[in-house]
């Protein structure tokens, strides 16, 4: 039996019996210990490494792994790109959220807010990657814009190719030391590079993606982002 095909019996028995059930939990255990860490990397870099907002992203789509377990079809995907996908799509409604709020405090503090509206956005904050509305659809489709269009001003030239660690990072299920060999190809004058210098490099592009997108979002009731 291939990995793939222990972690679907995995989610089909989770999936099918009572969550109390101690075998069902030992199936959880076991699913979420295979692929916590790859997640964990995954939706930390999906966020720019901002770790509260991928502590939040993760755990809905842990949540929402465990919830919709029974909704997993083999002939689409393997687990470990529908658990990808669930984490993706965490990660995006988080980022949302957070530049969503931080409009928000500013907006409180010019106008301040009743009790009755405070209570009813409370209300909405324990849900796992809700299906967005049309207005959320609009500022996630603002966020993965903004992300694109900073990767692309990322530095790619005789430095650090920050530009393709990053897209490294996000797009291909690839470890520090696959990312290292791929890099130095690219980089002939960075032929010694080794695991950990290719972890700051990713984190280092994290950061200049931080402020890019922030500015880029920030620019969103200016005209759009440009």
């Amino acid at each position: 039996m291939n990995n793939n095909e222990e972690l679907a019996r995995l989610l089909k028995l989770f999936a099918s019996r009572n969550p109390a059930d101690r075998g069902v939990q030992a199936a959880q255990r076991e699913f979420y210990e295979y692929l916590v860490k790859g997640l964990e990397r995954h939706v930390l870099t999906q966020v720019m490494f901002n770790e509260d907002v991928a502590q939040a992203a993760l755990q809905n789509a842990w949540l929402k792994i465990f919830m919709t377990a029974h909704t997993y079809d083999p002939k689409l995907a393997s687990v470990k790109t529908w658990a990808k996908k669930i984490g993706e799509q965490c990660a995006i409604d988080e980022l949302r959220r957070f530049y969503s709020q931080q409009e928000k405090i500013v907006d409180i503090e010019k106008h301040g807010r009743d009790d009755d509206e405070q209570g009813e956005l409370s209300g909405l904050d324990g849900f796992a990657c809700n299906l967005p509305g049309p207005e959320e659809e609009l500022e996630a489709k603002q966020v993965q814009q903004a992300i694109a269009q900073c990767i692309e001003r990322l530095p790619k030239g005789k430095g650090p190719n920050y530009r393709l660690a990053m897209k490294l990072s996000l797009e291909n299920e690839l470890n520090y030391k696959q990312m290292k060999d791929i890099l130095s190809a690219q980089s002939p004058r960075y032929q010694d590079l080794n695991d950990e210098q290719v972890r700051k490099w990713v984190r280092k592009a994290a950061e200049r993606m931080k402020g890019c997108i922030t500015a880029k979002l920030g620019r969103l009731g200016k005209g759009g982002m440009k």
